[in-house]
């Protein structure tokens, strides 16, 4: 089946997996732009069937005070995630993620970090985000969590539409969100993420093929992280990366796994039990 290229973009049943359309609410019968966006980010961003995705990302991270940004450290970013079908026609999705910064110059893994805008030598907080369960429900749409690592959270996720370019689709999906402090000081965590998903018509289209090869491009702004010790200082962090979608750990890169290994070996021996653990407090 061949996806339209008009604005009006139309899907019919054998184009996208049977699986990632019933994840839509779609039933022999074409659907609307709105709805093929959303059948077509499950399969793009996770996978149309039940299983395991993992993410990798590699990028850096920016202090931004005004228009300047001062690059401070690298990321090695990694995630995986569990698709379940639900019998009211949506899904959930359960993730972990471990965000590791190392030094600019030399690629090390950094425990310690100097501040350049207060001078103070901290110890770096590397935990873990999750396991965190999203539910999408039969329509496609995402129900946002209220809560994440015992803190309160207010977020919105916006995805879509696609672009599409000869066989080429990228999909954006855009998040704000607010964490509110767990011990109720301060300001909240403040989060504008925005990723762009890249993959192949082809791929989307061939109902064999569950798992569709994907990369990302994200773009990111936050507040300042609270272990920073910035206090009410202006400004915040600026993040740039790329990274791609593998089917299994093992395709994760090495300097990753060997991080994980080190940080929390549990992850690393068995990953899909830890999606089954309660989940980490959220300390930025």
């Amino acid at each position: 089946m061949e996806l339209s290229r008009r604005l009006g973009l139309k899907i019919a049943l054998g184009g996208v997996s049977a699986a990632a359309l019933a994840g839509s609410g779609v039933a022999n019968a074409a659907v609307d732009q709105s709805q093929d966006a959303k059948a077509m980010f499950r399969k793009l961003r996770y996978r149309a069937d039940e299983g395991l995705v993992f993410w990798w990302l590699k990028g850096t991270k920016y202090g931004q005070v005004g228009p300047e940004l001062k690059p401070i450290f690298d990321m090695q970013v990694g995630s995986f995630m569990r698709t379940k079908n639900k019998p009211d026609g949506g899904y959930d999705v359960t993730s972990l993620e471990l965000v590791f910064y190392t030094d600019l110059a030399t690629g090390e893994f950094m425990r310690e970090w100097t501040n350049p805008y207060n001078g103070k030598t901290l110890r770096i907080n590397h935990g873990l985000v999750g396991p965190t369960t999203i539910h999408f429900t039969k329509s496609g749409d995402q129900v946002m969590p209220t809560e994440i690592g015992g803190a309160k959270l207010e977020s919105v996720n916006v995805i879509g539409p696609p672009l599409i370019v000869g066989d080429d689709i990228w999909i954006k999906q855009d998040s704000t969100a607010a964490v509110m402090p767990a011990d109720a000081k301060g300001a909240p965590f403040r989060v504008n993420d925005w990723s762009t998903y890249l993959g192949r018509i082809a791929d989307l289209n061939n109902a064999a093929m569950p798992f569709a090869p994907a990369t990302v491009y994200l773009q990111e702004a936050t507040s300042w992280q609270r272990w920073m010790m910035m206090g009410d200082a202006p400004g915040g962090l600026t993040s740039r990366a790329v990274g791609r979608k593998v089917a299994t750990y093992a395709e994760m890169p090495e300097a990753w796994r060997k991080l994980v290994a080190d940080i929390d070996p549990d992850v690393a021996k068995d990953p899909l039990a830890s999606l089954d653990r309660p989940s980490a407090k959220f300390e930025r």
